[in-house]
């Protein structure tokens, strides 16, 4: 068997989704970061804390992770599933679909494993540091979106993706030529914070996503819009025709699920009692630059801040003393936004 054939039994063994092959040639990934870097669309913070855009040029050459790499590898697992809303969400948060199990982490170990997998079958292979989006449009898995997103035909955007590369040479796969319905504009219009500047555009500084994560106090301008989200934005995605008909993730979706009481719907109250334990084990795998439960409860006091519902105001007022300045700061601001719920 050759090595297409032995990769593609491992990857049906391992339960992997989707599985796309490319010849190894340099994406316009690095040159795309460092003109927005310098229009000022990704701010300084994130490129210090992100190694793709701290090394772009890396990120935009296959080989810096193999030299002998002769194809690239990117394997997807998609994530869409439907959970009931609680029909009375006053009381509760939101956490994005992306987050609703850790698909990347499950992903990344079965990348690791294939990896070791090839090793094992005398061939050179490493985990690819190249962009997952350019990855999937590289290997005919996805085509990329105006949200910016990697969109699957058949599970749209709602896909995790990781790459590696080898030195066996497998024949690649049929890329998609596809773009977003001319003049479409609903994920630009539907972005809470008019993070999507432009069709393909992404300004950093605005998007809740990455706002979210982040550290220090959030933004005031930010707060209003972050709503009831605890962490994640789905916005975008939600607006986007392509979403409108996927499938749902192949069952079973081997990731486990976090704690139900904590996502994707929890109590807002429930927020504040979430132990260290509980947070390395339900929410840590999120997106957080510092996954604490410091961190979880700035996000819910401004989704308690949000909510209208007055009898809150007790939650928020345990913290508007806190030692800690910044839930102080946020606890504060949460008080005086719930004082004037109700009020004409």
């Amino acid at each position: 068997m050759d090595a297409k054939g032995i990769l593609l039994e491992e990857a049906e063994r391992l339960g992997i989704a989707l599985i796309g092959f490319s010849a190894v040639e340099k994406t316009p990934f690095g040159d795309i970061v460092k003109e927005r870097i310098a229009r000022g669309l990704i701010p300084e913070h994130l490129v210090a804390n992100t190694e793709a855009f701290r090394t772009p040029d890396v990120f935009s050459n296959p080989k810096q992770s193999l030299a002998s790499a002769r194809t690239l590898v990117c394997l997807g697992a998609p994530h869409f599933e439907e959970r009931e809303k609680p029909k009375d969400m006053s009381l509760r948060g939101t956490i994005a679909r992306d987050f609703w199990r850790d698909t990347y982490g499950h992903l990344k170990s079965k990348r690791d494993s294939l990896v070791t997998f090839l090793r094992s079958k005398g061939y050179e292979a490493a985990a690819a540091k190249v962009h997952p989006r350019e990855a999937a449009r590289l290997t005919g898995i996805a085509w990329i979106g105006g949200n910016c997103l990697a969109i699957n035909p058949t599970y749209g955007s709602w896909v995790a993706y990781y790459a590696l590369v080898t030195d066996a040479e497998i024949e690649q796969t049929p890329r998609i030529e596809k773009s977003c319905p001319k003049g479409c504009r609903k994920c630009i219009d539907a972005c809470p914070t008019h993070a999507l500047v432009e069709p393909y555009v992404l300004d950093a500084n605005r998007c809740l996503c990455f706002v979210m994560e982040d550290t220090g106090a959030m933004p005031v301008w930010a707060r209003k819009a972050v709503g009831n989200r605890i962490n994640g934005c789905d916005a975008c995605q939600e607006a986007c025709p392509m979403n409108k008909k996927v499938k749902s993730a192949p069952t079973p979706l081997t990731a486990k699920a976090p704690a139900q009481d904590l996502v994707p719907f929890p109590l807002l109250e429930r927020c504040f009692e979430v132990t260290d334990d509980e947070m390395r084990d339900n929410l840590a795998y999120m997106d957080w630059f510092e996954p604490t439960p410091k961190y979880l409860k700035r996000n819910a006091l401004i989704a308690l801040g949000n909510s209208g519902q007055r009898d809150l105001i007790r939650v928020a007022e345990r913290f508007a003393d806190d030692p800690d300045p910044m839930l102080r700061e946020h606890a504060r601001w949460a008080v005086e936004g719930l004082a004037r719920a109700g009020k004409p």
